[in-house]
C-alpha cells in the first residue's frame, strides 16, 4: 500500500523525529476524551455530540444478572487509566489489550454499554464489538473461537447472532461488498472532516502534498486499525510489548 506524500513537519528536540515520524508510529491514541468531544461537536454539531456524550457515561449499570467474567473485565477496564480499551484473554501467562482509534474507541464505549444495559440491543451492538476485536485477537494470536467464547461467556449471547448470513449468490456477495466499501468511504470521509478539525486547533496533522489535504493512511486510520498490548495475565496492568 502506497504512502501519501506528505509535508516536511518539524523535529521534535528530544527525540529528533519528525512530527510525521511521530504519527505514524502513535497514530491517535493519545487524543484525549476533552478534545476529542470538542471536534465532535465541530463535525456533527453541538446536540448530537451532547446526545453521544450522555451515552459515554464510563460507569456501566452492571446487575447480578450479569456473569462473572464481564464484571472481570469491567474491573479491569476501571483499573486501566491508559487509553487501552478491552481485554481479549490469552494463554501462557498473558493477556492482550486491544486499542482503537479515539473515534472508533468512543463507538465502542457506547456499543459495550449498550450490550450490558439494553437487552433489545445487546445482538447487534456486540456484533458491532466483534467486529473491531477480531482483528485484535488476529493480531495477538489469539485463536478467534477463544475471543468468541470469550464474549459469549461475558455478555451471555453469541457475538455472531447478528451477523449477517454468508450471501446466497453473487448478486448478494457483490452488493455486500459494495455495501462494505460505502462504509470505508463514509468512514474515511468523516474520519479526514475531524483531522481537518484537529489540524485546525493545532494537532500536528501532515498534508498531502499532492492534493493539499490531510494525509491519509490506511494503516493508521483505517476503521479497523488497532493496537495490541501484551499484558501481564495476573495482574492486566504491566505492559510487556505493543505492536
Amino acid at each position: 500500500m502506497s504512502t501519501p506524500s506528505v509535508s516536511s513537519a518539524t523535529s521534535d528536540t528530544r527525540t529528533g523525529a519528525s512530527t510525521d515520524e511521530q504519527i505514524r508510529k502513535e497514530p491517535t491514541w493519545t487524543l484525549g476524551p476533552v478534545r476529542f468531544k470538542k471536534l465532535l461537536k465541530a463535525i456533527v454539531g453541538e446536540e448530537a455530540a451532547e446526545a453521544k456524550e450522555r451515552e459515554e457515561d464510563p460507569y456501566f449499570k452492571l446487575t447480578p444478572s450479569h456473569s462473572q467474567a464481564l464484571r472481570d473485565q469491567v474491573a479491569w477496564q476501571d483499573r486501566d487509566k491508559s487509553t487501552r480499551h478491552y481485554r481479549i484473554i490469552g494463554r501462557d501467562g498473558y493477556d492482550y489489550a486491544s486499542t482503537p482509534n479515539s473515534d472508533m474507541g468512543i463507538l465502542l464505549n457506547i456499543m459495550q454499554k449498550r450490550a450490558i444495559e439494553e437487552p433489545r440491543l445487546r445482538a447487534h451492538s456486540l456484533y458491532t464489538m466483534w467486529e473491531h476485536l477480531e482483528p485484535a485477537a488476529k493480531k495477538a494470536g489469539v485463536p478467534v473461537e477463544n475471543l468468541r467464547a470469550q464474549l459469549t461467556e461475558e455478555y451471555g449471547m453469541d457475538p455472531l447472532t447478528a451477523a449477517p448470513p454468508p450471501p446466497r449468490n453473487d448478486t448478494e456477495r457483490a452488493l455486500r461488498n459494495a455495501e462494505a466499501e460505502r462504509v470505508k468511504a463514509d468512514h474515511k470521509r468523516n474520519k479526514m472532516a475531524m483531522m481537518r478539525q484537529m489540524r485546525k486547533q493545532g494537532a500536528p496533522i501532515p498534508l498531502d502534498l499532492k492534493t493539499g489535504d490531510v494525509a491519509w493512511n490506511d494503516e493508521i486510520h483505517g476503521q479497523f486499525v488497532v493496537l495490541v498490548t501484551r499484558v501481564d495475565k495476573a495482574t492486566g496492568l504491566k505492559e510487556l510489548k505493543s505492536w
